[in-house]
């Protein structure tokens, strides 16, 4: 599998907005095309994969959620971010994703890479 940012300019890899957003989860969730090709908000496109991510939980799919992490570590991790899709990040992804309320929860949480734990806990 490719990785979702391989066709990206690497001089160009300091910034990301929605549209580089969405184009880099559908490299990596096909099965999310046609809601996130539809969603022109950041906000809307984190919460499909927040939705996928729930269902993750429920099902306690490791890969699904494994997946998710990575993508969202590797945009923090490296990239200058939109300060939408800092708030997005937030507000429309982990509040919606609620990992405290699962029992597969607290397990998901460890899969979470320590670069995105980390972002998340010092931006909010």
């Amino acid at each position: 599998m490719s990785e979702p940012w391989e066709n990206m300019n690497r001089d160009k890899r300091h910034h990301v907005g929605a549209e580089e957003f969405r184009r880099a989860a559908i490299g990596m969730f096909r099965e999310l095309e046609n809601e996130l090709a539809g969603a022109e908000d950041i906000h809307a496109q984190m919460g499909l994969l927040a939705d996928f991510a729930l269902e993750g939980l429920v099902l306690e799919d490791r890969k699904r959620l494994d997946k998710i992490f990575k993508l969202l570590a590797e945009i923090v991790s490296n990239l200058d971010l939109d300060d939408d899709i800092k708030t997005a990040l937030h507000v429309s992804f982990l509040s919606k994703a609620d990992f405290d309320n699962h029992e597969f929860g607290t397990t998901a949480w460890q899969l979470v890479p320590p670069s995105l734990r980390e972002h998340l806990q010092q931006t909010y």
